[in-house]
């Protein structure tokens, strides 16, 4: 059996000295989503070399796509050769080395998003991440005597956003119960 070379997302890269200036425009024009990171000008090597600049690029598109159909779009900006992406989720993650403390940490604020590509949705934390963050809630609740629902998500404003997106997200029950037992 053949091995299929098909896929529905697909990493790219782009670099400031080869990429036409309207680049994002020109894969934007291509109706399909895609993420962009911010431009890794920090990255470095084993060696503490900065590397050369680069833009990582996530795409997903609705059915899947070969290697040679992926490439019409990369020779448009003079892209390198594209990758099936393996994982979604880590890849959109990586845009910022989230999941790599070891790696310069760039801003989440700075990712750009085209053609209703949502990269929230990869951000939000997993179910045992979740767990732990509900343990934490738990423990602050009672280590500090929290007998108000309000006066806790008006401190999670302030103090905590995840924990306050978390609790208003899927865990408001949850929070309240805790705090009127």
């Amino acid at each position: 059996m053949a091995k299929d070379n098909r896929a529905r997302a697909w990493c790219m890269l782009a670099y400031p000295e080869s990429a036409p200036s309207n680049w994002m425009e020109l894969l934007q024009e291509e109706h399909f989503p895609f993420v962009v990171s911010p431009l890794h000008d920090l990255d470095t090597t084993e060696d503490g070399e900065i590397k050369k600049a680069h833009w990582h690029i996530v795409a997903l598109f609705s059915g899947k796509k070969s290697y040679e159909q992926i490439k019409e779009y990369t020779d448009k900006i003079n892209s390198p050769i594209p990758q099936k992406c393996a994982d979604v989720r880590a890849s959109v993650r990586y845009l910022i080395h989230m999941d790599d403390p070891e790696k310069y940490q760039y801003n989440r604020e700075d990712i750009r998003a085209f053609n209703g590509f949502d990269a929230d949705d990869y951000f939000k934390p997993t179910f045992a991440v979740k767990k732990q963050m509900l343990r934490e809630i738990t423990n602050y609740i009672h280590d500090h005597d929290i007998t108000e629902f309000g006066d806790f998500m008006t401190w999670c404003t302030a103090n905590n956003e995840e924990w306050f997106d978390l609790i208003t997200d899927q865990y408001t029950l949850y929070t309240t119960s805790l705090i009127q037992s």
